[in-house]
């Protein structure tokens, strides 16, 4: 009467350790994607400050320049052209020497973001990668949890139909049928043989 269903297995042991694998990779790589996002804004910051200091020596030392051009011409009539064209000189080098410091962090700096925002955007697709493996294996769990329903459903249904056999139950009532049947003949041979009794006494 019961028909067998085979429902699928499944290593739960393997099953639990994979999900555990792929849930602390996640994690890490959430915990990752924060540390470099957090890196390349205080990069960008960082390079933001540099652009401005840039911008700032640069018109600082134009500023300079214009004093000292200033100052070198009111110097020669005095005597003293020698004297400011020398420190003229020296102060130029020191500012180009620091234009040319401020200059090398910036570009080192906008290779670090580059390379940060590469590695962050490799992260992303990581992460939503393993976003989806994880939405699939919560669907592999729901999916198991299913088959167990079905399966303890099975053995309900089982159990149920042992406990009402209508089997057996229609053998009494067909049993009972043909005693009826059978009690009702004899009482309609009785009741004709009562009836020829009669007419012949007559």
């Amino acid at each position: 009467m019961t028909t067998e269903v085979k429902l699928p297995s499944t290593n739960a042991a393997k099953v639990r350790r994979d999900l555990t694998y792929k849930e602390r990779q996640l994690e890490s790589s959430v915990t990752t994607k924060q540390r470099l996002t957090m890196e390349l804004q205080k990069r960008e910051a960082e390079l933001d400050k540099v652009n401005t200091l840039d911008a700032k020596i640069a018109l600082e030392l134009s500023s300079l320049l214009q004093k000292m051009d200033t100052m070198t011409a009111d110097m020669a009539e005095f005597g003293k052209l020698d004297q400011l064209q020398e420190i003229h000189a020296q102060t130029k080098q020191h500012l180009l020497r620091l234009e040319k410091q401020y200059i090398g962090r910036r570009d080192a700096m906008r290779q670090q973001v580059t390379a940060l925002t590469t590695q962050l955007e490799n992260l992303v697709q990581e992460t939503a990668a393993q976003e989806t493996a994880k939405n699939l294996d919560a669907l592999e769990q729901k999916l198991r949890h299913h088959e167990q329903n079905i399966f303890h459903l099975k053995e309900y249904i089982d159990s149920k139909s042992r406990e009402v056999d209508y089997e057996h139950l229609k053998q009494d009532c067909f049993r009972t049928l043909q005693d009826l049947n059978t009690l009702h003949v004899a009482q309609q041979q009785r009741q004709q043989q009562l009836n020829l009794g009669i007419a012949g006494g007559l």
